[in-house]
């Protein structure tokens, strides 16, 4: 939250964030890809097609009558291109936010001095886990991103999602990783006051004592 939410980054996080989804599959996904693709060659496994499908940017993506790794491997290419052309667009807008930020704030001097104040540069690294050498795992039958876990969106859709997610999601709704934690949070603290205003706990105790009683 102090990461994102802070005066300088909530302007720069939401294009940063698209911006690093496509530059981890250009980096990452798609060169691992293409070693799979080499060493494969026609005998593919289907993660590899799954992980094709996943990559898709502009929706120019047809599995269909593509089978073998030499068309494969000319579709991660024209991937590639695509997802080129997403990034400099999304630097385009990225530029666009700081220029607006200088206008905002007077000058380029100011905005340097803003993001002195508020972007903690040790956080940055830790959130960002920059000296992490393995940015892609394989697990489960599928690539697991391991780069920069603050921008990495989450999968599933019930709160679940690694540690450092900048929100949760709940069925099609996202949510604020902050606002989440303070929920579990209050949650549990009701939970408890509850449990020892009510002494729940030793209620509970003393029936399974009985049960144990009544079994002997």
């Amino acid at each position: 939250y102090q990461f994102k939410k802070n005066k300088y980054n909530k302007n720069i996080f939401p294009v940063e964030l698209e911006r690093q989804q496509y530059i981890f599959k250009n980096s990452y996904v798609i060169p691992e890809l293409k070693k799979d693709l080499f060493y494969y060659k026609d005998s593919l496994p289907e993660y590899v097609y799954n992980e094709i499908e996943s990559l898709n940017p502009t929706s120019i993506i047809d599995l269909e009558g593509t089978e073998n790794a030499a068309e494969l491997m000319n579709l991660l290419s024209s991937i590639e291109k695509s997802i080129k052309v997403k990034i400099s667009d999304i630097n385009t807008n990225k530029e666009k936010t700081i220029q607006s930020l200088i206008e905002k704030y007077d000058g380029k001097e100011n905005v340097i001095k803003l993001k002195e104040k508020y972007h903690n540069e040790q956080l940055a690294e830790r959130l960002e886990n920059i000296y992490e050498t393995n940015k892609l795992l394989f697990y489960n039958g599928k690539y697991v991103r391991n780069d920069k876990p603050v921008y990495v969106i989450p999968e599933h859709n019930f709160i679940r999602s690694q540690f450092y997610a900048p929100f949760k999601k709940i069925s099609n709704s996202i949510i604020d990783t902050y606002w989440i934690n303070l929920i579990i949070i209050w949650f549990f603290s009701l939970f408890f006051y509850i449990s020892l205003s009510f002494d729940l706990f030793h209620k509970l105790r003393s029936l399974f004592s009985i049960k144990k009683y009544q079994r002997q």
